[in-house]
């Protein structure tokens, strides 16, 4: 069986977890402070700048609460990322507005659809570095100038991608990181937030504990009470995943580094045994990225599903990101993105991890071609 996606934890994270659990203290505290410190270092971005949430979603609603947005105000993003960017404006009292793809060679925003869409209602934009590739950053930050809207990273997929030897999610107002199993690097639930401005940390870090002047750690051993000075939730992290995730951060590099090199193994099998199908993103290849994702475009009249179904079979599992937010039931309207809807039946994610052997890849490939010439 060749699965999407595989975790495999080491001593390493069995320990730092039983060494938490025999201290006792389980709930938010060091550990989460280390992790949010170690996270930053790692981001190259100030110290004070990170907040450790309880998952991504939770991370964009308290952005998103923060900028206090009223019923007209929009916030601009893909159509092409999960659900949770759209919901998380819905939720924040927002209207969320959908742009196109670059192209069938690069599935980020498109520029040019989304300065089309900026107008006096929107607030805030959020871009998503899709699979671990760049958005048009240059671009996008010379229209942040321009119209003065607050900048959310979707950085999901991106950890760690560069730009210039910058890291992606360091470039907007705030940006948002997950935790999630099938990610780079988990501790089985949550994420972990950036805020460029100061101000903006201190009130997501009192809102993500309901609205608390001092956390538990704060209080710790000294004289009880504390006093709420806004709304807020229980969005918060804790010890017993810090404990995970300060191991998997440290390993990080190391695993990207392998997922590059199956990226690659990838592209010569797809050119050796020339698959007819197209291949987004092959020019950033060579870039520094996460590849989070390795992504084909199926060609002509092929049926996905009845690609999917022949892998079954045979016991290989892959999977598609992500069923266009326009296209669900929901958010269903009368949007018509030309680009996005001519591919988005066809998309096609591979399995990539740390895991994944060549024998697996080749398997993967061979079948694929024997259902595409059929």
């Amino acid at each position: 069986m060749i699965q999407y996606s595989k975790i495999r934890f080491t001593k390493k994270e069995i320990t730092s977890v039983s060494n938490t659990l025999r201290k006792g203290w389980i709930s938010e505290g060091k550990k989460t402070s280390d992790f949010e410190k170690l996270f930053a270092l790692k981001l190259g971005v100030k110290k004070n700048s990170t907040i450790a949430v309880s998952s991504c979603t939770a991370a964009l609603e308290l952005i998103l609460k923060s900028l206090c947005l009223k019923k007209k105000d929009e916030v601009l993003m893909p159509s092409l990322t999960f659900v949770a960017d759209a919901n998380s404006v819905i939720n924040a009292g927002g209207k969320p507005v959908f742009v196109d793809i670059n192209s069938k060679y690069d599935l980020n925003i498109d520029v040019r659809d989304l300065e089309k869409k900026i107008n006096k209602n929107t607030k805030a934009v959020i871009i998503v570095h899709y699979a671990g590739f760049p958005c048009d950053i240059k671009k996008i930050l010379s229209l942040k100038k321009k119209y003065k809207f607050f900048l959310i990273e979707d950085s999901c997929h991106a950890l760690f991608s560069r730009l210039n030897d910058k890291k992606l999610g360091s470039f907007g107002d705030a940006s948002v990181f997950s935790f999630y199993s099938n990610k780079n690097m988990t501790t089985a639930e949550g994420g972990m937030i950036y805020s460029k401005d100061v101000n903006t940390f201190k009130k997501l870090k009192k809102m993500k504990n309901h609205g608390i002047t001092k956390s538990l750690m704060e209080r710790h051993n000294k004289l009880p009470g504390y006093d709420v000075i806004l709304s807020g939730n229980n969005y918060r992290f804790d010890d017993i995943r810090a404990s995970i995730g300060l191991i998997q951060l440290r390993d990080l590099e190391k695993k990207n580094k392998i997922r590059k090199r199956i990226a690659k193994r990838y592209i010569s099998l797809i050119e050796k045994h020339k698959l007819n199908i197209i291949l987004p993103f092959k020019k950033f290849i060579k870039d520094q990225v996460s590849h989070h994702l390795f992504v084909i475009i199926l060609k002509n009249n092929i049926n996905r599903n009845k690609v999917f179904k022949n892998l079954i079979k045979q016991k290989i599992f892959l999977s598609y990101h992500y069923t266009p937010l326009h296209d669900l039931k929901f958010y269903r309207k009368n949007y018509r993105l030309k680009k996005l809807d001519k591919i988005k039946d066809k998309l096609i994610s591979l399995p990539i991890h740390p895991y994944l052997k060549f024998e697996e890849q080749k398997k993967i490939i061979l079948s694929l071609k024997k259902i595409l010439n059929n």
